[in-house]
């Protein structure tokens, strides 16, 4: 499985996870690179994100 496919399942999991909880839902929030995966994908990206560190 590419990270793109395991990113891709991780999000249906968390989809049919929001519908099991209902209402509970709307109070989901996506913090830190959650976010920064969602926005890349929204884009047309992968959803992976690098961090680099300089020395």
């Amino acid at each position: 499985m590419t990270e793109l496919e395991h990113f891709e399942a991780v999000l249906r999991e968390l989809a049919e996870l929001l519908l099991d909880l209902g209402d509970l839902a709307s109070r989901v929030v996506l913090i830190g690179g959650q976010v920064l995966a969602l926005e890349s994908r929204l884009q047309g990206g992968t959803g992976t994100i690098t961090l680099k560190m300089s020395p």
